[in-house]
């Protein structure tokens, strides 16, 4: 089992860090290593039991018994569908809108660059490529490079 603390740093004018002061937030935060496993002592428990997937095997009450309702009684498949449908639903939302930004973007990008394409064909000059597309020059002078 690992405490954490965070700590400030404090520093002198060089940077170098002089002193630690304790970041004073009220988080206590523990890490626990889960190849812990000795059961004779509760953390080994909780670990063993986080790693169970029949609750029956399942050593501490506190968690063998949310689990018995959520694994093995219809009220429970029923809580845990609705959570599971919930989350996948709202990933799928945000993935969905996130993808749909993605191709919009890669679309506007692909029309202007179809553009630009056609506007040096016409021959029309890189500065006035440049001032219609609101691109940078030298992606202009580059396509022109391809193009050749």
């Amino acid at each position: 089992m690992y405490h954490i603390q965070r700590y400030i740093e404090i520093c002198d004018d060089k940077g170098n860090i002089t002193k630690l002061e304790p970041f004073k937030d009220g988080s206590h935060i523990i890490y626990i290593n889960g190849e812990f496993e000795d059961i004779s002592t509760d953390i080994g428990k909780i670990v063993h039991d986080l790693k169970c997937v029949n609750p029956d095997e399942m050593l501490c009450d506190e968690l063998r018994k949310p689990a018995l309702y959520l694994k093995q009684t219809e009220g429970g498949f029923k809580e845990v569908e609705a959570i599971y449908k919930d989350n996948v639903q709202r990933i799928i939302d945000e993935s969905k809108d996130k993808w749909f930004e993605q191709g919009r973007e890669e679309g506007k990008k692909a029309g202007i660059l179809e553009i630009v394409r056609n506007l040096l064909k016409l021959g029309l000059s890189f500065d006035k490529i440049a001032e219609a597309t609101k691109l940078e020059l030298e992606e202009i002078e580059a396509m022109a490079l391809t193009m050749a």
